[in-house]
């Protein structure tokens, strides 16, 4: 059974929806090779999940944002086929990797968490795939730790830069 969580933030008022999912379980490697390190067979379970449930409830996003990294690039992969014939494009942000310096973090996240406005042609309702060290740096350190693989922060920016966010656990 899909635990399906209530009453997801998602609005279509003026405001930036993004859903920022950690990737889900990895191959434990080597620190040399974690970074190249794929997804296990339930950590391919896990984006499975996340995907149909967020493909029951949300519209399909205008782009999933992930790194480079396999990991990540392969979460990002399975939840877009969750939208099926959406054509939810899938799109690579290096700034998203694990790795990076914090300011690197920092700017990536005034990119995706800036205030929309009224003539906005920026995506406004997105996901993105990311890594501790980005959650870190977006949201602080106290959120990083209870972000575990699987879990889903809905965050939404409203036009006075106001940020409101709540984590869901989908994919155990």
């Amino acid at each position: 059974m899909i635990p399906v969580p209530q009453n997801p933030p998602v609005s279509n008022d003026l405001t930036r929806n993004i859903l920022v999912v950690k990737h889900t379980e990895a191959v434990q490697s080597s620190s040399v090779d974690r970074p190249a390190s794929h997804l296990t067979d339930s950590g391919r379970q896990q984006a499975r999940r996340i995907g149909a449930v967020l493909a029951l409830l949300t519209p399909p996003p205008d782009a999933i944002y992930t790194s480079h990294l396999p990991r990540a690039r392969e979460t990002a992969d399975i939840i877009a086929g969750s939208f099926f014939g959406s054509g939810v494009r899938v799109e690579v942000d290096n700034r998203l990797a694990s790795g990076n310096v914090r300011s690197t973090f920092i700017d990536a996240r005034d990119d995706y968490l800036r205030p929309p406005e009224e003539d906005d042609d920026q995506t406004c309702w997105s996901i993105v795939i990311g890594h501790n060290t980005a959650v870190s740096a977006w949201f602080g350190e106290e959120v990083a730790e209870e972000f575990h693989a699987g879990d889903v922060l809905f965050v939404m920016v409203d036009a006075e830069g106001n940020i409101k966010t709540r984590r869901v656990k989908i994919a155990a």
